[in-house]
């Protein structure tokens, strides 16, 4: 009896250790193909220690962190990475991009920071060739691989003195053959360069350096439209470049096909010198009226 009992315990001691040993091999080929399938997504920038924002556009994962940075075991999914506004540089699209599985991802962008000269009006810094021959007007093909844009921003003027106020009109429209649901339109700005006028039309409203407004819906062929004012920072000098950037969002858009279709940048240069206004041009001209009197008056005594 005791040999049976003992037989019975070793069977079942044997069964139990072939099954453990059946499901550790099973979770270690398990992690083996999910460490396959992942993959590595590295974020750069130039010049480096840039703060972003990674977000994954399939369960809406947020990963932030410092240029260079590397992620590893990344599902293979698409992301969006979104830059910090630098000062004194031209501020940055966002980058979407589709990591492949078990394939390495780059993200990189190359800032365009410092001053910037803007050619006065009328000039060119280029040499004017007066001897190059005209190339002749080709006519573009019927099909064309970007669409029309569905978002323009326009600004009331393209050069402004520091401290001076700017007038801009972002404007979408909706070309497609269905209506457009809970549009989201957002207007990022550098809040060292200018400070926005509120309140804001159209139930606008800002979030650190965004201007966001929500539209529920728009019809096709309908056009949404609203302004905003802009006053410059006082400390701001002949040569410096504002950019705004408009996106427009919406749960049918194209927007992860055609971004530049949905996106427009404006930018407004600092003018080299102020407009004078016309009381200084009648100072000026009451000024050269007594001048030319005194001159006049000296002469004729001279002559007496």
């Amino acid at each position: 009896m005791v040999q049976l009992s003992t037989l019975s315990t070793m069977r079942t001691l044997k069964a139990l250790s072939t099954g453990l040993a059946s499901i550790a091999l099973l979770m270690s080929v398990g992690l083996s193909e999910q460490a396959h399938a992942a993959g590595t997504i590295e974020v750069r920038s130039d010049p480096t220690n840039v703060a972003f924002e990674m977000k994954s556009l399939i369960d809406g994962s947020v990963y932030s962190g410092v240029t260079p940075m590397v992620f590893t075991n990344m599902p293979p999914v698409t992301y969006t990475v979104r830059y910090d506004i630098q000062p004194s540089c031209e501020v940055q699209k966002d980058i979407h991009r589709e990591l492949i599985s078990g394939s390495r991802l780059i993200f990189w962008k190359n800032f365009t920071c410092g001053d910037q000269r803007i050619p006065l009006a009328g000039r060119t810094a280029k040499r004017i060739g007066t001897d190059t021959p005209v190339k002749p007007y080709v006519k573009p093909n019927a099909h064309v691989d970007m669409p029309a844009k569905r978002i323009v921003q326009t600004s009331s003027q393209s050069e402004v003195v520091a401290g001076g106020s700017i007038r801009y009109t972002v404007s979408i429209s909706n070309m497609t053959r269905g209506t457009l649901h809970n549009i989201d339109v957002v207007d990022r700005y550098n809040p060292e360069m200018i400070d926005i006028i509120q309140p804001l039309l159209d139930g606008g409203v800002i979030k650190e350096n965004e201007i966001i407004w929500s539209i529920p819906e728009l019809f096709a062929g309908q056009s949404w439209s609203t302004t905003f004012t802009a006053r410059t920072k006082p400390h701001l000098v002949a040569g410096d470049r504002i950019v705004l950037m408009a996106h427009a969002y919406s749960d049918e858009a194209d927007f992860d096909l055609y971004p530049e279709a949905w996106s427009s940048v404006a930018g407004v240069g600092i003018a080299y010198m102020p407009q004078t206004g016309g009381k200084y041009d009648l100072l000026f001209v009451l000024a050269a009226l007594v001048g030319a009197a005194f001159i006049t008056n000296l002469t004729i005594s001279r002559k007496q």
